[in-house]
Parts: structure tokens; C-alpha cells; sequence
């Protein structure tokens, strides 16, 4: 019999990413059983504290995050190995990477990619037009 694994997707915007990521990974095996619990909108280290507490009520628990904020993101892994939980950043290396590669400083903040600029607005008020 299988082990049953639980996955906490944590994320600092809505989740959707890691979500979908993990629907990847996922489909990579076929003997995979587990029960995901996700996390949106997770900013603070009390957060992720209970996270961490919650991870250790379970047996065989893997933390999947995407944390842009550095100093929050060190803080899940520190804490995550403190506690003998498996954990793996996401966009971290990636966002790293290419950092390098543009030559430019990433921003690192949550949710950078739901902003609600002008071309956000632009395309609002076409599909209320068509509606």
C-alpha cells in the first residue's frame, strides 16, 4: 500500500500558480496519493508559523510555496527544515536566474502580476463594451 503524503500549496498571492504547477507534478506519477491544503495571501512569519504546526499534526508532509518576498521566503525554508519538513520554493531559483539573465533586479512582490493598471482597465471596459 501506498503512503497518503500532505501537500500544503502555500502562496503569497492567490495560488493559482502554484496550483497549477503542482497539477504538473502531479501527473508526472501515477501511484501519487495525497491531500493537498492550500494556502493564498500568506505575508506574515505567524502565518507560516501555523502552517509549520499544522504540517506536523500530519505524517508525511511536503510544503510547496511561492513566496516572492526574500526575507519570507528564507523564513519558510529555515523553518520548514528546522522541523524536518520537506519544502521547495518554487519561483526562487527561477526568479534568481533570471535576474542574472535580464541583468536587472527583480522586484519581488506578491501579486505583481494581478496589478490593475490602465491596461488592465483598457481591456475591462472592451469586454463591457462587446457585452
Amino acid at each position: 500500500m501506498n503512503e497518503k503524503y500532505n501537500v500544503y500549496l502555500v502562496s503569497d498571492s492567490t495560488g493559482e500558480t502554484l496550483d497549477r504547477i503542482f497539477l504538473s507534478l502531479k501527473s508526472q506519477f501515477t501511484n501519487f496519493d495525497y491531500e493537498k491544503k492550500e494556502f493564498a495571501f500568506v505575508r506574515t512569519e505567524q502565518q507560516i508559523d501555523n502552517i509549520i504546526r499544522e504540517t506536523k499534526k500530519s505524517n508525511n508532509s511536503i510544503i510547496l510555496y511561492t513566496i516572492v518576498e526574500i526575507k519570507l521566503a528564507k523564513y519558510i525554508a529555515n523553518q520548514s527544515e528546522k522541523n524536518k519538513v520537506p519544502c521547495f520554493g518554487i519561483l526562487g531559483n527561477l526568479i534568481l536566474n533570471f535576474s542574472k539573465l535580464l541583468n536587472q533586479k527583480a522586484i519581488h512582490k506578491p501579486s505583481a502580476q494581478h496589478v490593475l493598471d490602465d491596461d488592465y482597465y483598457k481591456r475591462i471596459e472592451a469586454i463591457q463594451f462587446t457585452m
